[in-house]
């Protein structure tokens, strides 16, 4: 796994239940294995207004094309 890359990993919902979510790679942090990553999700009515980022697929910073928009929410440390 390198940074940029979208993987499926386990992130905790609001229920309490544990489910695979795609998350996106932002930084590696040598040389624990550790990895910065921010959750993504289609249900942008769910996005939090000045914590959320919506990107688009036609957004100019973005490198890659996403079908769909998403909010990207900085999540936690994942350790794989």
């Amino acid at each position: 796994m390198t940074e940029g890359d979208i993987v499926l990993t386990p992130l905790p919902q609001a229920d309490g239940r544990v489910k695979n979510r795609p998350a996106l790679i932002l930084r590696e942090f040598p040389p624990y294995g550790d990895f910065l990553v921010c959750g993504i999700s289609t249900q942008i009515r769910q996005a939090v207004t000045g914590f959320d980022d919506i990107i688009r697929h036609d957004d100019a910073e973005i490198e890659i094309a996403l079908i769909c928009l998403f909010p990207a929410r900085l999540y936690e440390w994942i350790e794989f």
